[in-house]
């Protein structure tokens, strides 16, 4: 009975609100979160555990920042109850309801409801369980509600025609929990190989997890050739949202280049490849990354796009750079050609112009030349817990042939281009300092061959590490290949041997010009 008077209405029952959203990820088979589809910055997110099931569950990985922990492996069907759901709905607009908030903290908000797909008329929970890679929950009510009746008449199909977990039969396809013990020897055995695998979460726009197929192998990848900043630092969280959106838990390729050392977990540099294109050339395009010279000599086809891609970002003063000028003095004679009348030094050459009657002293961009002293080994270990000697303080030489593969250096730019014309192309100009004259820098050739690049390749000048922007060869990336090779091939300055000892006789010397006078009268 109520107290109303006759003819009243009884209140209407608040409706149930449908909410629309973008599936971001997929937890599980029964739990995935959803963000906004519209949005100013960072869209909000919201995860919903689905009604009314459960769903077998995901092995829990090691931890990343303890390699003595350890994980557990996947319950039967928890990975095709994950991946019908991934393939299906990732990236997808979706409706969902909520029936309540779930209790505990956390950076997003937690329901649970059910989600509607592609329209408000297909709840994903029917299908999950018509398909058998769920278990509907018990209901302890002798008057179960019509959906409840669905998913039991759903499940029991499921069993009777023996489908998905409800399979005595069926092919077990559960992850173990599979960890790379040797980092160097997986490298090895994978290197330039294109390996499937699926994002599984994005740590910053260069820094990526990765699952990988069919194995099941959880590794860190770090981009190479870019940086971008960390999600506290300006334009982070953006690129860090720009990968998501595209890539997360999305099915792509990878090929895995270097191994980051001294790293606790599995960790490589790598490329990701996606029809769309590569993610790393987008970043640095849209000026959320950064070129990195340390992980691009990894790279075999994809610097120049890299290098590309930042300086149209600069110009454009896209995010990072839009502050950027260029520094240093502008180049007034970008292409110099001239034959080559003296090598100056191990990375200097001097050119005699047909329209300049004043030679041009042109430097390798971003060479250095062989150490301009000679230094001593250090001691002999003192003691079982003590370091060796110091080294003795390092002489400087008073001839460039004394300088280990300097001469070496010298000939090898006198025999390949004295006397020859060759072609300057000027990369930047080192202004002048208190301790050094204004340096014109390019990258020079003869015959179409790089001798910057001949000459590192050889083991005879190594290269700068970290050049500034605007003072930079515009063939750094293959200076710093040309090093490796160097380097691999123990050739010139890192030869496991002695450098060998130039006996010369300076002529010019007093003592000796007496001894050369006494013989020839």
């Amino acid at each position: 009975m109520t107290n109303q008077p006759p003819g009243a209405v009884s209140p209407a029952k608040e409706p149930v609100r449908v909410f629309e959203g973008v599936v971001k990820q997929v937890n599980s088979g029964d739990s995935i979160t959803i963000r906004e589809e519209v949005y100013n910055g960072y869209p909000k997110e919201k995860q919903i555990t689905l009604n009314n099931i459960i769903a077998p569950k995901l092995g829990r990985r090691a931890a990343n920042n303890d390699p003595t922990s350890k994980g557990t492996d996947d319950e039967p069907f928890s990975w095709e109850a994950r991946e019908f759901l991934r393939k299906k709905l990732v990236g997808k607009k979706v409706f969902f309801k909520t029936a309540g908030q779930v209790s505990g903290g956390g950076k997003t908000t937690r329901y649970y409801g059910d989600i509607f797909y592609p329209t408000l008329e297909n709840n994903i929970v029917n299908e999950l369980v018509e398909n058998g890679l769920v278990t509907v929950k018990n209901v302890k009510s002798n008057n179960p509600t019509s959906d409840i009746q669905t998913l039991v008449d759903l499940q029991n199909k499921a069993k009777a025609a023996k489908v998905g977990k409800w399979d005595p039969n069926a092919k077990n396809t559960a992850k173990k929990n599979n960890s790379i013990d040797d980092v160097e020897a997986f490298l090895k055995k994978n290197s330039k190989k294109r390996i499937k695998a699926v994002v599984e979460s994005v740590i910053d726009g260069s820094t990526i997890k990765l699952l990988l197929l069919p194995e099941g192998n959880m590794i860190t990848l770090y981009l190479s050739g870019i940086k971008c900043p960390p999600e506290s630092v300006e334009f982070g969280d953006e690129a860090k949202f720009f990968v998501e959106v595209r890539l997360l838990q999305k099915d792509v390729e990878v090929t895995l280049e270097g191994v980051l050392s001294n790293n606790k977990t599995p960790s490589f540099f790598g490329t990701i490849h996606h029809p769309a294109g590569e993610i790393a050339v987008e970043l640095v395009k849209q000026g959320f990354a950064t070129c990195q010279n340390r992980s691009m000599k990894y790279l075999e086809g994809s610097a120049d796009k890299l290098r590309a891609a930042e300086r149209q970002a600069k110009e454009k003063k896209l995010r990072k750079w839009q502050s950027y000028t260029h520094t240093g003095p502008e180049i007034a004679e970008k292409e110099i050609v001239g034959t080559v009348i003296e090598i100056v030094r191990e990375e200097a050459l001097l050119l005699k112009t047909s329209h300049n009657d004043k030679p041009k002293k042109i430097f390798l961009s971003n060479i250095k030349p062989a150490r301009l002293g000679i230094e001593a080994p250090r001691g002999e270990p003192l003691g079982d817990d003590q370091p060796p000697a110091p080294r003795a303080p390092r002489t400087l030489a008073k001839h460039f042939y004394e300088i280990p593969w300097a001469y070496e250096a010298r000939e090898f730019l006198r025999t390949r281009c004295i006397g020859k014309k060759v072609n300057a192309s000027v990369d930047y100009i080192q202004p002048k300092s208190d301790k050094f004259e204004e340096k014109i820098c390019a990258t020079v050739t003869i015959n179409g061959i790089n001798l910057a690049e001949e000459l590192v390749k050889e083991g005879l000048a190594t290269v700068m590490n970290n050049p500034r922007d605007d003072q930079m060869s515009q063939c750094f990336d293959d200076l710093k290949k040309a090093e490796e090779i160097a380097k691999q091939s123990h050739k010139g300055l890192y030869s496991k041997s002695s450098p060998p000892k130039q006996r010369i006789t300076d002529c010019s010397s007093a003592a000796v010009s007496k001894i050369i006078f006494v013989i020839i009268n």
